[in-house]
Parts: structure tokens; C-alpha cells; sequence
């Protein structure tokens, strides 16, 4: 049964009216709503067209991506970090879906702002999204295919790039190429913020749900994937399910390709930060388990930084000048 939309426009706010079967989660067994209404703060137009791309998963799209604090805050909480004034800046918003993140860089003073995306429909969402902020003008859109090399924007000549929940998505053969690509489109002394599901943590939170499927060549993921996860990924092919996240990405597939260019690796060089997650365990527990993580921070920070065994990786890297290069 094909469901109905109403849209009404309050000034302030627009009421979105569904009528016919529908979930507002994207979990299997979601409550099944027959008529509700939800209020929006986005134009007409932009719902309209939300509606046009994906109206059985608008409700789980605005309520994951758009209406939560939470989604796109690692590469908020990266930029915070190493690089908190824009001024000026030109950025490029790789993968940049709705264009969420677009507001944000212009509240920390970006000048231009690029969004490129491989979906058609969603870089039209994305200007009609910056539309509604107002600073449309100041964008620039960019259509790209796979290992794309970007002739539209010239190299040395962006500031900063974001790659947010982008490299896991991009088959495994094209990765090397695109990384390369970007480096040679930021400018010295410009940085590149890179977040993904880590692909070394044991179980993939991002696509499958499964331990260790990350792990796996990725003809047998496939078929684990296929065989054990949830009912959305029966039937896929594995280079479809690849291109869903299957393999996720990690901080030494970033490292291979822009060590040897003489990126400095600002995570290396800082110490982790606090998430603010608060630490409810017992005195014993946190003694415990203090000596544990010791441990093994011993070893692995031998290998790279802390932020390259953590579930959702959030590494950034500045290309130096010449000078700076040893």
C-alpha cells in the first residue's frame, strides 16, 4: 500500500501528515504506525524532495540523521579539536550526503564550502538543505563516480577536507587512489578529518552486526553476512554489501598511503581526548580494569595512536609544507 503525505506549513515549522503503513525506526521488528504526523523544521521543498527519494525511509533518515545531536558529532568534536577557526577556509565535504554538516562550517567562519557526493539526488537534497540555511551561494556541488579524481577542483587549493562515514563505503580497490587524490587537492599545511567504523574492532556495529565479519576475505564476509545478519542483507551481492560497509576502514589503511607522503598524523601527536562518558563502575572494577587497558595501551599505542582501536575511528591528518617535510 503506497503511503500518503500531507504537508502543512506553519511559518515556523512545517507538519508532515503520513497516511498507510510505516515504521519510524529502521529495525526489523519497529512498531508498524498506520496515521501520524510529525512537525519539521525544514521547507516544504526539502521534505517534498526527502519524500521523492526515499518515502518508506524518510521517517528513519530525519530521526538518525537529521533530527539527532549525535549523528556527524566525531567530525564536530575532531574539527573542535585541532582546528576550531575556519576563517576564510575553503572546504570540501567528500561524501557529504544532506549537506548536514555545511551549516557547521560556516558557523566556524569557512568562506566556501564544496560538497561532493556520488548520489544525484542527494546533492540535490544538499542544495536545497543549504538553501534553507541561506549560504547556498557560497557552495559549489560536485557529482562524482568511484575513484573519481576530482577535475573540478584544483590541486593545493582547499583548506580542509572532511571525509565523514565516506571510506567505509567506497569499495576496497578504489581506496588508495581516492586518498591519494584528496591529499593532492588540500593545500600545505591544510588537514583532512577522516571518520568510519574500524574495521579492527571484532564486531562490525555499522552493517551486519556480526563479530569479526570485517575480518573475513571479503568473498567469505559476504557469504557470513548473507548467511547470519539480518534480513536486509540476504541476497546482496558481497561487492554490494561492500559498498554498504562490509569491510569498514582502519587507521593503518589511512596510514599506508599518507605516511609516505609526509603527512603529520595529529593523533599521534595528541593524546586521546575524553568523550565525556562517565565511568559507573565500582572502585575495584575501576582498578581493575584500569591495569587492563594499561596493558594493552602499552602494546598498541607501539603500533599507532589510541584512536586506532576504538569502535568508530576519528583520525586527522595535516599534509605539511616542504619545509616541515624531514
Amino acid at each position: 500500500m503506497p503511503l500518503e503525505f500531507d504537508i502543512d506549513d506553519f511559518g515556523t515549522f512545517r507538519r508532515l501528515y503520513t497516511k498507510g503503513p510505516h515504521t519510524h525506526e529502521a529495525a526489523k521488528d519497529a512498531e508498524i504506525c498506520e496515521e501520524c504526523h510529525v512537525d519539521l523544521p525544514f521547507s516544504s521543498k526539502f521534505i517534498e524532495q526527502l519524500i521523492e527519494w526515499d518515502p518508506r525511509g524518510i521517517f528513519h533518515f530525519i530521526g538518525e540523521r537529521l533530527c539527532s545531536a549525535e549523528f556527524n558529532e566525531a567530525p564536530r568534536r575532531l574539527i573542535n579539536r585541532f582546528c576550531p577557526d575556519l576563517s576564510g577556509f575553503t572546504v570540501l565535504d567528500f561524501g557529504s550526503g544532506l549537506g548536514q554538516l555545511g551549516p557547521f562550517f560556516f558557523e566556524q567562519g569557512a568562506r566556501h564550502v564544496m560538497l561532493a557526493e556520488i548520489d544525484d539526488k542527494l546533492l540535490e537534497l544538499s542544495r536545497t538543505y543549504m538553501e534553507d540555511y541561506g549560504r547556498d551561494g557560497d557552495c559549489t556541488y560536485l557529482l562524482v563516480e568511484e575513484g573519481d579524481k576530482l577535475a573540478g577542483i584544483g590541486n593545493e587549493s582547499v583548506d580542509m577536507i572532511v571525509a565523514s562515514e565516506v571510506f567505509e563505503h567506497i569499495l576496497p580497490r578504489y581506496r588508495a587512489g581516492t586518498m591519494r587524490t584528496l591529499y593532492s587537492k588540500l593545500k600545505p599545511g591544510g588537514i583532512i578529518v577522516i571518520t568510519s567504523p574500524n574495521r579492527l574492532f571484532p564486531k562490525d556495529g555499522h552493517t551486519t552486526g556480526l563479530w569479526f565479519a570485517a575480518w573475513l576475505p571479503a568473498k567469505i564476509g559476504g557469504w557470513y553476512a548473507r548467511t547470519f545478519a539480518s534480513w536486509r542483507w540476504k541476497g546482496r551481492s558481497t561487492e554490494d554489501l561492500l559498498r554498504q560497509g562490509l569491510r569498514q576502514y582502519s587507521y593503518f589503511e589511512a596510514r599506508k598511503v599518507l605516511g609516505p607522503l609526509g603527512v603529520r598524523d595529529l593523533c599521534s601527536e595528541f593524546p586521546a581526548q575524553d568523550k565525556g562518558i562517565k565511568d559507573r563502575r565500582s572502585l575495584k572494577g575501576r582498578v581493575f580494569y584500569g591495569v587492563l587497558i594499561a596493558m594493552f595501551i602499552f602494546v598498541l599505542k607501539r603500533l599507532g595512536p589510541w584512536e586506532a582501536w576504538q569502535p568508530s575511528l576519528e583520525l586527522a591528518w595535516v599534509k605539511q609544507t616542504k619545509g616541515d617535510v624531514k
